[in-house]
């Protein structure tokens, strides 16, 4: 899901959590200047895809495997493939290399295991394109404010849509906050960014739309206020990957670990990777890095244990988990375990907007450094900045340390972290060294009673082994002395409702407001937790404070710790048998069934190239029964009216998990005799099982197939401050909104109010003009993603007015979505750039006959996300056609004239053609006609689809319109 110009964070999720705090009490929402929005632009866009297309299956040989496994994976570079590695033990000679964007896909960790033979590799596994490299620099000249989402560069970039940038600036080490790649030990990082270094604040972009060669649109706004006098430039990275995943395996590296894995290399490397990710992987034995992290932008890491030195590693040395190295942004590391390192994870150079989440570190240890609590997640090169370290459950220290610089604008969230039994020196629970400036602590569970002898430590003379939850300011692990203390270390530090065992309480030190969200990047609780673990798993305000942690490699406190593989589409052809539809995707035969009957047509389907899927079908009451994952899902189905001729005579209704999903459906009244028709519902299971019910009306419920897809993105949970329960009967006065927005009497003298009545999604704005009304306000504002409006409203005929404008995007299927009314699909894959282009007001208006006292519009999204910018109800039908058109955009005489633009795919004509000048009140005909051998599959009119019809007329013409027509070989 990308990310919309929102240059405020407020946190708007549960406010009354297991504390049992009244509602009347707000949510603490972290200040904007000290945060991004994590939520929806860390890890892979959408998550990690189930792939199904299984392109070659391996197993083990005996002997030595690495030429057959590069074999299947070259055989299989096709992108979206899968190389399928069977149970047992694949002895390979490394290095081993993923390409392209394909997954590799083992039977699990431990059960599928590659070990290395070989001691002369760099790396065990990479991930990357063959060469990864920076490009030509270009100096930015505008849009340098955080949150902008649109750069202008001096000169001509030479960049297309697509492509990765870095953006970074000259450091500056008397700013606020300081950024300088010159630490305690008294010499400059020069790996910590370009330049030698001098360059390592910044972050990598992508670029999603080229408005002019020295414009770019990003698809995660700035997370910066850069600055012209530090001369911010944007350079090119050449050589990127996409698409790439591991999954359930075991990488054995103990023999094969040597002392060339090191500095820029290591067990696993991730290098010039986007959208691209590890799965529930064990990396066994490393040199001195598990997993390297270079130059990479949304990428996930879930579910997988890094644990142990290799056979020939050096004791006494540093041995990472993960380990950013310069330039990585927007990367979601979630659920793993570390253990027997010595550092979890380190952040280094230019590496902003990441989320470390939920992730188990515990049993470091330095033979070097027996003593000491070392880091278990830590900034350390310059200038990390902007991270989101979130739930996770550590021991050790929680650390910003200056060797190599300076860090900043850190945030800690409902993380659970103690210090190491035994280790008597640095006993810092958050140990936040000099010059590294406005940190955030929130939410946290910090310390052991009876172990941590102060709550801070801060200006004064100390010794190594004097324990507190807080160590402020000192300029190294070895500083005790108050000489060099940075007072601006705690002076920028913000603390918030953290529990420590000090103070044995929760300590409020930001405000009065002590109601925490359950998660600054998370809508609900993720599928891939445990059951039985409470959501939010960690905080002060929950009870337990935190989870019982399991056995040292068995697991994480958050779940099983080999997070499942996301759920595979589970799809059906209800009454028939498997069937690989047009894109390549299989449908399963019939399972899962209660009840009905089957039957089968041997009419030609309108509408779609697969007619097999709408010529079977199961009728009568029954039901299907889906064992998922908890999570959110879209629930698509397809039917075809193959038996009746006329509307009336097949009426049912159809229940997901016990809510309504569709009332009173007439399939022939939607689209007529013989035509595909998809209805698709979106749902959040809570209890493993999506269970959909068919009940008959009039004659028999029916359905032809069935697909289950996880959700692009998880449908947000239901505010605790919902809207107002419906009344039996209130009053039928409309509805008005503006979606994201506040109040606005518009140009008719209409009042439209703060939005209101929503559940779900996030908010937007632009100041751009919005050409085609007067009303340009009502178009700026948007709500999107997957969200809905549930309105009270007296039972009835109403229209329901959406008003749309595309802010964002600058081509056609960009953003792509479905609107449903009472869970029936009113528009079904609505483009609006198709429609009208960038900032251009277009309305429609949907006829709704309400029965059950309420109004409930579902947006859907398909391609990006779904929006809104205005709602408007009002009681009658104003439309001059029960169908949904396009409401007139504001006219400035009533002698205007409309364009109806028309077009019409190969294999036939529609006439007249092209754009069309029809005068206002006038009526205007098109004539569709198909070549030989053609046959019309679909008239579609504004967006809906009028079925296989000869010829259209737009009566008392008031508005643009649009006519597209499609054909279909006979």
């Amino acid at each position: 899901m990308r990310l919309q110009s929102i240059f405020t964070y407020s946190i708007m999720l549960g406010i009354a959590l297991a504390s049992g705090l009244p509602s009347a009490w707000a949510t603490y929402s972290l200040p904007a200047d000290r945060s991004v929005v994590w939520q929806g632009n860390v890890g892979v866009l959408n998550d990690i895809p189930a792939r199904t297309a299984i392109c070659a299956t391996l197993s083990p040989s005996g002997g030595d495997d690495t030429a057959a496994i590069k074999a299947a994976i070259e055989s299989c570079k096709s992108s979206g493939q899968v190389v399928k590695l069977n149970e047992g033990t694949f002895n390979v000679t490394p290095p081993l290399a993923l390409p392209y964007g394909i997954t590799l896909r083992g039977a699990g960790m431990g059960k599928t295991i590659l070990k290395g033979l070989g001691t002369t590799s760099v790396y065990f596994l990479k991930i990357g394109p063959a060469s990864n490299s920076l490009g030509s620099s270009v100096n930015i000249s505008g849009g340098l404010s955080k949150g902008s989402s649109t750069i202008t560069t001096a000169s001509a970039h030479g960049w297309v849509a697509g492509d990765l940038i870095l953006i970074d600036q000259l450091n500056n080490p008397d700013a606020s906050p300081p950024v300088d790649n010159y630490g305690s030990n008294n010499s400059a990082c020069t790996w910590c960014g370009r330049s030698s270094g001098t360059r390592s604040l910044g972050q990598i972009a992508k670029v999603v739309a080229i408005p002019s060669s020295t414009t770019a649109t990003l698809e995660i706004p700035l997370y910066w206020n850069y600055s012209s006098s530090l001369t911010p430039q944007a350079t090119k990275i050449v050589g990127v990957l996409e698409g790439a995943g591991v999954e359930s395996m075991t990488l054995d590296n103990m023999q094969s670990g040597n002392a060339n894995q090191v500095d820029n290399y290591g067990t696993v490397v991730m290098r010039g990777t986007s959208n691209s990710w590890l799965l529930d992987v064990e990396v066994l034995g490393s040199h001195q890095t598990a997993l390297k992290l270079f130059t990479t932008y949304r990428n996930t890491v879930r579910g997988c244990k890094l644990h142990e030195p290799s056979a020939s590693a050096p004791a006494g040395v540093g041995i990472y988990g993960i380990y950013f190295n310069p330039y990585a942004s927007a990367n979601l590391i979630e659920n793993n375990q570390i253990y027997h390192l010595t550092t979890g994870m380190m952040l280094n150079g230019a590496t902003s907007g990441n989320v470390i989440s939920y992730n188990y570190i515990t049993d470091l240890y330095n033979s070097a450094a027996a003593n000491w609590n070392l880091s278990a997640i830590g900034a350390h090169g310059a200038h990390p900045f902007m991270n989101l370290i979130e739930g996770n459950y550590t021991s050790g220290r929680l650390r910003a340390d200056e060797v190599w610089g300076t860090s900043s604008h850190q945030v800690f969230f409902r993380n659970r972290q103690s210090l190491q039994a035994g280790r008597v020196n640095g006993p810092w629970n958050m140990d936040v060294q000099s010059r590294q400036h406005f940190h955030s602590f929130i939410g946290n569970v910090i310390g052991t009673p009876g172990v941590e002898g102060a709550y801070e430590l801060q200006n004064a003379s100390i010794s190594l082994s004097q324990s507190s939850i807080y160590r402020f300011g000192y300029n190294s692990d070895g500083d005790t002395s108050p000489t060099s203390n940075d007072p601006g270390v705690l002076a920028t530090a913000l603390r918030h409702n953290n529990w420590d065992s000090v103070n044995n309480t929760v300590v409020p030190n930001a405000g009065s407001d002590p109601a925490l969200p359950a998660s600054l990047y998370l809508t609900a609780k993720p599928a891939w937790m445990g059951a039985a673990v409470q959501w939010p798993p960690i905080g002060p305000d929950v009870s337990p404070m935190y989870p019982a942690a399991p056995a040292l490699g068995t697991g994480t406190p958050f779940g099983s710790g080999s997070a499942p593989i996301p759920p595979s589409v589970l799809a059906i052809v209800a009454g028939g048998t498997s069937y690989t539809d047009s894109s390549g995707f299989t449908y399963g035969d019939d399972a899962n069934f209660s009840g009905g009957n089957t039957a089968f047509s041997s009419d030609s389907i309108s509408g779609t190239e697969d007619d097999y899927l709408y010529k079977t079908e199961r009728y009568g009451d029954f039901s299907y029964n889906f064992a998922v994952p908890n999570g959110a899902y879209n629930v698509t189905l397809k039917m075809a009216e193959n038996y009746w001729t006329a509307a009336g005579q097949r009426v049912f209704n159809i229940n997901v998990n016990g809510a309504s999903a569709a009332a009173n459906l007439d399939i022939f009244a939607k689209v007529g005799a013989n035509t595909a028709y998809d209805l698709v519902v979106p749902v959040t299971v809570t209890n493993g099982t999506i269970k959909i019910d068919f009940i008959s009306l009039v004659d028999n419920a029916k359905v032809s197939a069935i697909r289950i897809d996880p959700a692009t993105s998880p449908t947000p949970t239901p505010s605790p401050t919902p809207t107002a329960t419906p009344t039996p009967t209130p009053a039928p006065t409309g509805f008005t909104a503006v979606a994201g927005g506040s109040s606005f009497t518009d140009s008719t003298g209409t009042r439209y109010e703060a939005d209101s009545g929503f559940v779900g999604g996030s908010t937007a704005s632009t100041s751009a003009a919005i050409s085609g009304t007067v009303d340009d306000y009502l178009y700026q504002h948007e709500r999107y993603g997957n969200f809905y409006y549930d309105i009270p409203v007296a039972n009835g005929t109403y229209s329901i007015v959406l008003k749309f404008a595309e802010i964002y995007w600058t081509a056609a299927g960009r953003r792509v979505f479905n609107v449903l009314v009472n869970g029936t699909t009113a528009i079904s894959n609505l483009d609006i750039f198709a429609k009208v282009g960038i900032n251009t007001a277009y309305d429609v208006i949907l006829p709704v006959n309400v029965t059950n006292g309420a109004i409930k519009i579902q947006f859907v999204t398909v391609a990006d996300n779904a929006k809104v910018s205005a709602i408007q109800i009002v009681p009658g039908i104003v439309s001059p056609t029960p169908t949904p058109t396009p409401t007139p955009t504001p006219t400035q005489t009533p002698t205007d004239n409309f364009t109806i633009n028309s077009s019409a795919g190969s294999g036939g004509t529609i006439s007249p053609s092209g754009s069309v000048s029809v005068a206002a009140g006038a009526s205007q005909t098109f004539k569709i006609t198909p070549l030989k051998k053609y046959a019309i599959e679909k008239v579609v009119v504004d967006g809906i689809s009028k079925g296989a019809v000869t010829s259209y007329t737009f009566s008392n013409v008031t508005a643009n319109h649009t006519i597209s027509a499609t054909f279909v070989r006979r």
